[in-house]
């Protein structure tokens, strides 16, 4: 989905490809991820990578919030959505610590999203 202009089209557009009770899964970088965010403010770097957030071919950039954003705008509602590949460097549970947890959604890297068409979601 980081990979295109407008995902909410390709979304929609599965809605028809779906099976009855069919889910949507998805793995998507997460641009508040700390170590990201720490080159960004305190380091000044915005680089272009061949891997990672940063990847030269992504074209959009999400946040936890904006995915949940994103799959609604196109009609699902977010069964789970969960952290994956954390990071736990001392930095980052300072930060942790100072925040007082406020901020969790910056430990990983990427969300795993499940969701399903909001028509189906609410029949069940």
């Amino acid at each position: 989905l980081e990979h295109l202009a407008w995902p909410e089209r390709l979304l929609r557009d599965l809605h028809r490809c779906l099976a009855p009770g069919g889910k949507l899964v998805a793995s998507i970088p997460n641009v508040r991820h700390f170590p990201h965010l720490w080159r960004v403010v305190v380091r000044g770097e915005w680089t272009y990578t061949d891997e990672g957030i940063l990847d030269r071919t992504h074209l959009r950039f999400f946040t936890r919030q904006s995915m949940g954003e994103l799959f609604q705008e196109a009609g699902y509602r977010l069964a789970d959505q969960r952290g994956i590949n954390p990071t736990s460097s001392a930095r980052w549970r300072l930060f942790d610590l100072l925040t007082l947890g406020r901020a969790r959604d910056m430990r990983y890297l990427q969300f795993a999203c499940v969701a399903r068409p909001v028509q189906e979601a609410s029949a069940s």
